[in-house]
């Protein structure tokens, strides 16, 4: 029979295990979900903020990587462009690979940089060539990196736009809290009953 001292030890080692656990989700940002603009905002997909907006961006329908359907991102020729991607409620990443190209013309080098806490945490550079065409990247000093933010630096667009589509990312989403009530709600009736039988045992002795 364990011993509620035991037991008091083994729930602070459940709550422990459960509260640390997290699962990763495997998520695409195409751009399918937002409206075709050439002037993009910014917004919400798939839980991941599309932000930090900077220069000219848009969304359209013109250059679509492998994995997209409908939209890519690019920026106007001959501007600086700047988004940034970021967990909607705190959600940390790691990120798999991107696909980037040029519709005409060679594209600008692009400068991801990632961020926790507000502290850089690596930067990759990509160059988006041969024109006409996309190409898949995946990160190299960024690589297996946990961030809360990645900021993509398209340069100046010179002589053409370049496209960003498919961006694939491994969210870390924490487990749910029911897990821990849960774990938490039986060392409670654990250590309840482990006192009644206790009680009981010493009234039997008294009588």
């Amino acid at each position: 029979m364990m011993r509620a001292s035991q037991l008091a030890v083994a729930c602070v080692a459940v709550l422990f295990a459960t509260a640390g656990q997290v699962q990763a989700d495997i998520i695409t940002i195409d751009f399918d979900g937002f409206t075709p603009t050439g002037s993009f905002g910014g917004g919400v997909e798939d839980g991941i903020v599309v932000g930090g907006i900077s220069g000219p961006v848009a969304v359209s329908g013109i250059f679509l990587g492998p994995l997209s359907g409908i939209n890519s991102l690019h920026h106007g020729s001959g501007s600086l462009a700047v988004f940034s991607l970021s967990g909607f409620t705190g959600e940390t990443f790691t990120l798999s690979s991107f696909y980037a190209g040029s519709t005409y013309g060679g594209g600008e080098p692009l400068t991801l940089s990632g961020f926790l806490g507000g502290s850089l945490v690596g930067t990759d550079v990509f160059s988006p060539n041969p024109p006409g065409s996309y190409l898949s990247f995946t990160p190299t000093n960024l690589s297996g990196v946990t961030m809360d933010t990645l900021v993509f630096d398209m340069g100046a667009a010179g002589p053409g736009p370049t496209n960003i589509d498919d961006i694939v990312l491994n969210v870390n989403v924490p487990e749910p809290s029911s897990l821990a009530l849960f774990g938490i709600g039986a060392c409670v009736a654990g250590l309840g009953a482990a006192r009644r039988r206790r009680r009981e045992k010493q009234q039997e002795t008294v009588a």
